[in-house]
């Protein structure tokens, strides 16, 4: 195990319209409940974990959980909607080991606030990468492509290009799960004309653009190794799953609270899930998308010293 997500919860402080989390019930688990999963995780000596839900920052004491995988020379980054991430948190969260912060931003604006259904978000955001310029943490964005923010890609990677301190990379990813928020076919259109430039363009501000040149092709599933290297584990269960985009697709393949980390990483289950992925034959995989796929291996090559070869 290379990378692993680690979903801490569904709390949330935004009410996404493609994500359930927010109608999900909350959760109160202590520290160490997540300190004791977190630990069987570690035992695996992977090389990178991203904290996760949900909204990750509501758990008060995630800077410690930061701090534990840290210790262990894992590369951390934690994924937030941004609405919480002032000064302060940020301080801690660096203070604990973190070397990225994750924020989701869709489009500019009013269109962002309506898609996360939360006044205010998009200058919350805005306001999130000036603290994270000031105290000199690298960032990434991840932007759902969906009908009602498509038309602002365009301005969208302006205006991150012109930040003083632009993202390290740009994650685009295709909704999923819902036709209703999917762009319209003139928007998907412009996307495939659009993104080869954008490309070229943010890479001249040294942003590094995770995106299909055609978001929204069906092409059904495909051989992937990324459930080789990568898995989810909830925190809440200990449950541990082939890969973040299996999570609510396929079973869990084990769980690192009632086996051994090793033997759940190991399990049959696993193996088979993997075999499947790596032939293109896991019906479940049809629900991902090239870009996803990729952002994964990027985020391998980013916790490894040296390039990786493929796991076994």
């Amino acid at each position: 195990m290379e990378l692993v997500y680690f979903g801490l919860f569904d709390n949330c402080n935004a009410r996404c319209n493609m994500c359930e989390c927010w109608l999900a019930p909350r959760t109160g688990l202590s520290l160490t409940h997540y300190r004791n999963v977190l630990s069987a995780v570690l035992s695996l000596q992977p090389r990178a974990v991203r904290f996760t839900g949900g909204e990750p920052l509501l758990f008060a004491e995630l800077p410690e959980l930061v701090s534990q995988a840290a210790a262990d020379g894992v590369r951390v980054s934690v994924i937030s909607n941004g609405r919480i991430l002032g000064p302060g948190k940020i301080r801690a969260l660096i203070d604990g080991g973190c070397q990225e912060m994750v924020l989701s931003v869709d489009a500019l604006r009013e269109k962002h606030d309506r898609i996360r259904d939360t006044p205010g978000l998009f200058d919350r955001c805005m306001e999130a990468i000036g603290h994270l310029r000031e105290a000199k943490l690298d960032y990434g964005v991840n932007t759902v492509l969906q009908a009602l923010g498509a038309d602002d890609l365009a301005s969208l990677g302006e205006t991150l290009r012109a930040q003083p301190n632009p993202p390290s990379w740009w994650h685009l990813i295709p909704v999923r799960g819902d036709d209703a928020l999917r762009p319209s076919a003139v928007q998907r259109a412009r996307m495939r004309e659009l993104i080869p430039r954008l490309r070229d363009r943010m890479a001249s501000a040294g942003t590094r653009m995770v995106a299909a040149d055609d978001p929204f092709l069906d092409a059904g599933p495909a051989p992937c190794t990324v459930p080789a290297f990568t898995s989810y584990v909830r925190g809440e269960t200990g449950d541990i799953f082939g890969c973040n985009m299996l999570v609510y697709a396929d079973p869990p393949v084990g769980n690192v609270l009632q086996w051994r980390a090793r033997d759940a990483w190991n399990s049959l289950d696993a193996h088979s899930l993997r075999a499947r992925c790596a032939t293109g034959t896991n019906r479940s995989c049809a629900r991902c998308d090239p870009s996803s796929k990729a952002m994964n291996h990027v985020l391998r090559e980013l916790a490894a010293p040296v390039a990786p070869e493929e796991s076994l």
